[in-house]
């Protein structure tokens, strides 16, 4: 009989299936180098015993002629006490050291011999398949008591098999090895497969980088098992101008459906930070430079970057995309689900698409094959598509993925490698779909002061230049179709090229402070164009006599111009629903056809005269006997149109209440602030962080019938002893349903920081937020650009229309907070819309970052204008933008392309409720197709009258292609 008969391995845990968790790399490797060197066959030949595993506790270490082996995780636990009563039941007790699997088995071979123990010591076969056996025995067993079974294995006839293999592997004999491995195996997948027969999915992802993508791309091309590469179009250009034989590997490897490639976008960035547009652009770039290399198209999304659009299903199916694969792979968070595939979609109405959500584990972490069956074990227990995903760089993984591959070659027990493409292809859809929100997608925010000032500001920037170039190229591809002659294509081109440099720049930038300084020469040269266009462009012969106005939306707009430099004729147009006069210059209210425009006749252009700020009318003698007053602004230090009444609180300065008529109470005020030091957020603010204006000043800055503003100044005083001024100005047009507000600061001052505080009757009232063209939830913090803000106050829907700005907490029940943009740029001042009850929220809030589109011109003729529309939606919450043609794709039949187009435009549903509406445009439509971005979906639409009749989910935005009827 042999000195030592026992093989055992000390546990630091009650059970096997209590390991501790969060140990990191170094001693979970430890631990399974342990646990698989004693099923090595010279161990299991000379002990002729399979190892056992004990509790580090005195009474489960009492011990006789036994080999113990303490991993560096329970090291501690074994005490010297204990150490000396193993030595006393002549057992060999020996530590590992963090020592390798190699250089351990050598170590335990020399203690058995010291000893008197003799092992074989001549080569065997199939070494590492039996350390595969014991690392499979070690997490079926964990998965039998995680799925609360009792661990059934016929140990007696599993013992035969492992020894008679192990016998066999010294003897040399392979094909006896094998046959008795083989049965081993067999006998742990009949094990399994008696508490769970569900098949589980494996999914190695690859992860790139520039710095990867040489010999670590050429050492995981040498991996056997399929596998899946995420990456982007700039990443495999890279590799073509540097590595191409790597390149053409990996082609062979993807079009063999060994590898499957993953992402699709030509770039990545923020894409919550992004419009709809852009990753549509982005995709379908990446899709083209993914072919350009000789690789079939990506049908599976993920991306690298933080930031995931909650849009992105709409997006992604427009693509033909069957799945995507969501990770906080650079930071972050995503949302969590027990279940790891879900049905995702952007809307509860809305298309959806298979997605595994999170479920990733580092594949470069032994800890990960430590614990491979704990996460696995609820998803057998619960769901079912059991999957994991094991993420690592190109050939950097953890050591103990090799006892899982060749385990995995021998048993499915424990689950299957497969490409992303065969899973999502080949596995069932989820039974329940979810639907998430940007705020669920968090983004990786700076953690300075400075760095979230310049995100702040860079966003801002970006969103006004990218709603003022979306309506530039709208506008300029409408009217390239109603006067094609006119069209100018270097206009054109400088506009697309302009959007695409603003969409595709770095947040934070500077770049987009360049992008909004060079709109306003497109503008004016497109509204030349337009002149043009309808033959009333001044000459020297023709001198101005009038002005256009143009409307470059799908939406009709109330226009409040300010300041125009001629006297109105108020008989020259029904669209002119109010205007004044002061010394030359004119102020005026009109209202512009959807996609069209509006001609004002002026009795003179170009005479008025130098005046101050202030303009005061007299009331007239019929208000003074009424008592009705006609002006906007008075000096009771109040606003007051047909939609609402507001007060200017005359000690304090602030917006003290907006009376709404026929309803009792105030709607809601506000207060502009100011907040010393750098706060950081997400902040949790005190009523003692907000410094309040002293010795306020109020004035009439103008009243008339048109239009109202009055002026709030006060000083603040610094804790530094500096005083600053704090100015806000308070304008009401008549016929509006908003408060233009404007805050000023005289102080350019790093540590100081501009705030707006909103308030509202009901601390229940739900804040909603409108970003990427949805409205969803409030955003925390720089987690999106937030283009408006509801609150929905039970009686009335309150909008704070700040575009672009990207801090907005709720304080204390019913107050928001605002940070409004620094003190330390070229401007120390902001305007914000805040208002009730818009017919066109989304649209209103665009209109406040784009100047009206004006410009003199000659008018032939004295009729009155009535206007004219282009282009319009019957359906107030769809609005319309014309696009390029760019990235269309028609089908194809027989060869021949099945139809042609004229126009493409893009509808965006924006009220967050479905909507059916028809499109009505300036000529009559033959034809009208839903169309995708790869030519698959090409659906065609009704057409009555012309008009094209579409339906659409919440939030949807979608692309239709029009042909225009060639009937005369």
């Amino acid at each position: 009989m042999p000195i030592i008969q026992r093989s055992v391995i000390a546990v630091p845990s009650y059970a096997l299936e209590d390991l501790p968790a969060g140990i990191g790399d170094t001693l979970a490797l430890d631990f399974l180098r342990a646990w698989t060197v004693l099923w090595d066959p010279q161990l299991l030949a000379g002990l002729a015993t399979l190892p056992e595993w004990k509790r580090t506790d005195s009474t489960s270490l009492d011990l006789e002629s036994a080999l113990l082996l303490v991993p560096e995780l329970c090291k501690e636990k074994v005490d010297i006490p204990q150490r000396e009563r193993l030595d006393l039941g002549k057992c060999v007790a020996m530590d590992t050291h963090y020592l390798t699997r190699s250089e351990l088995l050598r170590e335990i071979q020399q203690r058995l011999e010291n000893a008197g123990c003799s092992i074989p010591s001549s080569a065997c076969v199939l070494r590492d398949d039996f350390y595969a056996l014991g690392y499979g025995l070690l997490q079926i067993q964990i998965l039998a008591r995680k799925l609360r079974y009792s661990w059934n294995l016929d140990w007696l006839a599993f013992s035969e098999q492992v020894l008679q293999a192990a016998r066999a592997s010294v003897a040399r004999d392979e094909a006896e090895t094998e046959r008795w491995l083989q049965a081993s195996f067999d006998s742990l997948s009949q094990e399994r497969d008696r508490y769970c027969s569900q098949h589980i999915h494996l999914l190695d992802i690859v992860l790139a980088a520039k710095s990867t993508l040489g010999n670590d791309l050429e050492d995981q091309l040498r991996v056997e098992h399929d596998w899946s590469f995420l990456t982007t179009g700039e990443l495999l250009e890279h590799l073509a101008s540097s590595n191409p034989d790597i390149l053409k590997r990996l082609v062979d490897g993807n079009q063999g459906h060994r590898i499957s490639l993953i992402g699709g976008l030509a770039t990545e960035s923020i894409a919550s930070y992004r419009s709809v547009r852009y990753l549509f652009h982005e995709l379908a770039e990446g899709r083209n430079q993914i072919a350009a290399f000789g690789f079939r198209p990506p049908t599976v999304f993920s991306q690298f970057s933080a930031g995931i659009s909650f849009l992105m299903p709409d997006v992604l199916n427009q693509f033909g995309f069957v799945g995507a694969i969501v990770n906080a792979w650079s930071g972050g968070s995503v949302p969590t689900k027990d279940s790891a595939k879900i049905r995702w979609q952007s809307h509860n109405e809305g298309a959806a698409i298979d997605c595994v959500l999170g479920h990733v584990f580092d594949a470069n972490n032994a800890e990960t094959f430590l614990h491979f069956t704990t996460d696995l074990s609820k998803q057998l227990d619960y769901h079912q598509v059991p999957t994991i995903l094991l993420a690592h760089w190109p050939g950097r993984s953890s050591e103990a993925i090799t006892d899982l591959i060749r385990f995995m070659a021998r048993s499915p027990a424990l689950g299957t490698f497969e490409t992303a493409e065969k899973y999502f292809s080949s596995t069932n859809q989820p039974y329940s779909t979810d639907s998430f929100h940007n705020s669920q997608f968090k983004v990786p925010i700076p953690d300075s002061y400075e760095e979230q000032r310049n995100l702040r500001d860079s966003l801002r920037t970006n969103r006004r230049s990218a709603v003022r170039l979306s309506r530039l190229r709208s506008a300029s591809q409408l009217w390239r179709q109603v006067a094609p002659a006119k069209s100018d294509n270097d206009l054109l081109k400088s506009i697309a090229h302009l959007e695409r440099e603003n969409e595709s720049a770095p947040i934070p930038s500077i770049a987009s402070d360049t992008v909004s300084s060079a709109t306003a020469p497109l503008k004016k040269a497109l509204l030349n164009g337009i002149v043009e266009s309808l033959g009333i462009s001044c000459s020297s012969d023709r001198k101005p006599n009038g002005f256009l106005v143009v409307n470059p939306c799908s939406h009709p707009q109330r226009l409040f111009l300010r300041d125009v430099n001629g006297v109105l004729e108020p008989e020259s147009s029904t669209r002119l629903v109010a205007h004044s006069v002061s010394k030359g210059w004119s102020n005026a209210v009109v209202d512009v056809p959807p996609f069209g425009f509006v001609k004002l006749r002026a009795v003179s252009i170009g005479d008025a005269q130098p005046r101050d700020h202030t303009i005061v009318n007299r009331p007239s003698v019929w208000s003074r006997i009424s008592g009705k007053r006609s002006e906007v602004a008075d000096k009771d230090w109040t606003l007051a149109n047909e939609y609402m009444e507001v007060q200017i609180d005359p000690k304090r300065g602030h917006l003290r209440s907006v009376y709404v008529p026929s309803k009792r109470g105030s709607r809601m005020s506000g207060m502009a602030s100011l907040v010393e030091g750098t706060p950081v957020v997400p902040k949790k603010w005190h009523e003692s962080d907000f410094l309040s204006a002293e010795d306020v000043q109020l004035r009439l800055v103008e009243s008339s019938d048109v239009v109202g503003c009055i002026e709030s100044t006060g000083k603040v005083k610094l804790t530094s002893g500096q005083v600053v001024s704090l100015t806000t100005r308070f304008t009401l047009w008549k016929g509006a349903r908003w408060l233009e507000i404007e805050v000023m600061c005289d102080a350019k001052h790093e540590q100081l920081q501009m705030v707006w505080r909103t308030a509202w009757a009901n601390e229940s009232g739900l804040v909603s937020a409108w970003q990427q063209g949805a409205k969803g939830k409030l955003p925390s913090p720089l987690q999106a650009s937030v283009d408006l803000i509801e609150i929905d106050d039970v009686e009335n829907k309150i909008f704070l229309a700040t575009p672009g700005l990207s801090v907005h907490q709720r304080f204390e029940g019913r107050y928001l907070i605002t940070l409004l943009p620094s003190l330390t740029g070229a401007e120390n001042e902001f305007k914000f819309n805040l208002g009730m009850d818009w017919p066109r929220p989304l649209e209103t809030a665009y209109d406040t970052l784009d100047e009206p589109w004006i410009v003199p011109v000659s008018i032939p003729g004295e009729g009155k204008d009535s206007g004219a529309w282009l282009a319009q939606s019957s359906f107030a919450s769809v609005r319309t933008e014309f696009d390029t043609l760019e990235h269309v794709r028609l089908p194809v039949e027989d060869g021949e392309t099945k139809s042609e187009i004229d126009a493409v435009l893009w509808v965006h549903e924006t009220r967050g409720k479905r909507a059916f509406t028809r499109l009505s445009f300036f000529k009559n439509v033959a034809e009208a197709w839903r169309i995708d971005a790869v030519g698959r979906e090409w659906c065609k639409l009704d057409i009555e009258e012309g008009e094209v009749r579409v339906n659409l989910h919440p939030s949807e935005q979608c692309r239709i292609a029009l042909r225009w009827s060639r009937d005369p």
